[in-house]
């Protein structure tokens, strides 16, 4: 039988809302069509999108073409290497201080978090107006880390 939205309202009819429902025989049917598509590519998973570490696990027991994690933020990576996960893409530059201590210290326990960081684009022209103005703030970017004793990728 075909599940549908219709299947779904009589199976939950009483259910107090809201609740959350995966069909895990959808999900697993899912996983593997994913793997057969992209061939012999990795895959890394977007938890950005999925939000369930249970789920997680089980999309990374499928096949070793599961490859590591792609987080939305720092501090998401951080609490997912504290729940054994590793190999974490961070998908937005931080320039949070806290943030990027805290992904240092998980570097220095042998996780993998990668972090991403946009160009550093040229200060664009001011108009005179602006520079005329004394409450503009100039157009500026930086970070400040400390420097691990040995490179974290070595």
């Amino acid at each position: 039988m075909r599940a549908n939205y219709d299947y779904y309202k009589a199976a939950f009819e009483g259910v107090e809302m809201p609740f959350a429902f995966v069909d895990l025989d959808l999900f697993d049917k899912n996983i593997k069509d994913i793997v057969q598509r992209v061939g012999d590519k990795s895959i890394r998973i977007a938890t950005k999108s999925l939000r369930c570490t249970t789920l997680i696990h089980r999309i990374l027991d499928v096949s070793p073409q599961f490859k590591g994690l792609m987080c939305f933020t720092a501090a998401e990576a951080v609490w997912l290497a504290k729940q054994g996960f590793d190999d974490l893409l961070v998908a937005y530059p931080t320039v949070h201080p806290k943030a990027i201590q805290a992904v240092f210290e998980q570097l220095q326990l042998g996780k993998k978090i990668y972090l991403m960081a946009d160009p550093v684009v040229p200060q664009p022209p001011t108009s005179s107006a602006t520079e005329e103005s004394e409450g503009a703030p100039p157009l500026t970017a930086g970070l400040a880390a400390h420097r691990p004793t040995k490179h974290p990728l070595e």
